[in-house]
C-alpha cells in the first residue's frame, strides 16, 4: 500500500515555485521523493494551479487515490489556493509558514499554521535516519541538497529561533519537500514514529542532529541514495 502526497510551494512573482511528489509506503524507508520540479519564473498563477492539478490527477489516475496537496497559504499563497480548492478534486491542505513556536489548526483541519523551524527539522531527521529517500538521477535532486545544506539556524537575544537560506538563496524546493514530509508524516502510524525529534531543543538552543535521532536508529551522514 502507497500513498502520495503533493508539496506545492507558491513564490511571489519574481521567484521559484516548487512541486514535489512525496510517495509514502509501510515498509522503510517510508518515504520517498518521486518528483521534484521548479516552475520557471514568473509562471502566471492560474497556469501554475493547472499544472499541480494536472500532476494530482495523473497520480490519482495510475495509482487509484487521489494525493493530499499541501499548499504554502503564505503571502501570494491566498488566492492562489482558493483556485486550487475550488479545482481540485482531492483533499488540499493550506499552510501558513511561521516564525513562532507552536502548530495550530483551523477552519475544519483545513488551514495550518507550522513553524518554519518544525517543517525543516522534520524533514533533515527523515533524511539523516534514513526514512526519506531521494533518487540521485531525479532532476532538481543536487539543487535540493544544496538548498537544504544552506539553511542556517540562528538564536536571537531573546531566544526566538528561526532557520532560513543563508544570504539570498532559494528555499523554494525544501519548502515544497517540507510540506509534502509533514503530512505524509502525520498521517504514519508507523512504532519509530520518535523519529520526528526536532533538532530545537525547548529552551531554543540548537541540538546536535545525530543526538536528536534515538540510538537504535542513528547512522552516519550518507549521500543520497539511488533508487
Amino acid at each position: 500500500m502507497t500513498l502520495h502526497y503533493v508539496g506545492f510551494d507558491i513564490a511571489q512573482a519574481s521567484d521559484y515555485s516548487a512541486i514535489s511528489v512525496i510517495e509514502r509506503a509501510l515498509v522503510t524507508p517510508y518515504y520517498r521523493l518521486r518528483y521534484l520540479e521548479r516552475l520557471p519564473r514568473r509562471t502566471p498563477y492560474p497556469d501554475q494551479c493547472k499544472q499541480v492539478v494536472d500532476l494530482c490527477d495523473l497520480i490519482g489516475r495510475k495509482y487509484h487515490s487521489l494525493p493530499l496537496l499541501a499548499c504554502d497559504f503564505t503571502g501570494v499563497g491566498a488566492p492562489v489556493y482558493d483556485i486550487l480548492r475550488t479545482s481540485y478534486q482531492g483533499q488540499t491542505k493550506g499552510v501558513t509558514i511561521t516564525g513562532g513556536s507552536t502548530v495550530t489548526i483551523t477552519d475544519d483541519g483545513k488551514i495550518h499554521r507550522i513553524p518554519k523551524r518544525d517543517l525543516i527539522s522534520r524533514l533533515r531527521v527523515a533524511l539523516e535516519s534514513g526514512h526519506l529517500k531521494i533518487s540521485k538521477a531525479m532532476p532538481e535532486a543536487e539543487t535540493f541538497v544544496d538548498e537544504l545544506s544552506n539553511f542556517e539556524l540562528k538564536v536571537d537575544e531573546s531566544g526566538h529561533v528561526t532557520m532560513q537560506a543563508a544570504g539570498s538563496g532559494h528555499d523554494d524546493l525544501v519548502m515544497s519537500v517540507s510540506l509534502a514530509v509533514w503530512f505524509a508524516h502525520g498521517r504514519g502510524s508507523f512504532s519509530d514514529e520518535c523519529f520526528i525529534t526536532p533538532i530545537i531543543s525547548k529552551d531554543g538552543r540548537p541540538v546536535d542532529l545525530h543526538r536528536a535521532i534515538p540510538s537504535w536508529m542513528a547512522r552516519k551522514p550518507h549521500k543520497i541514495p539511488r533508487l
